[in-house]
């Protein structure tokens, strides 16, 4: 089941752009996240948290992934 529809929340709060604007699939998750990406834009800019950190605002934004 498409639970997104037309929705874009989570591509539009992505401070790194990583999520590309398709529709979710629930058997395969990350292959609307450039993991890439995001890895690289939390490397860049949130230096501090460390590795492995990831900012979470696609998930808080999705109203099914909260």
């Amino acid at each position: 089941e498409d639970l997104c529809g037309d929705c874009r929340a989570c591509v539009l709060a992505c401070p790194a752009m990583a999520i590309e604007n398709k529709k979710f699939d629930l058997k395969n998750p990350t292959d609307t996240l450039n993991r890439q990406m995001c890895s690289d834009f939390m490397k860049e800019k949130f230096k501090s948290i460390g590795r492995g950190a990831v900012c979470g605002i696609c998930v808080k934004t999705c109203k099914y992934g909260r």
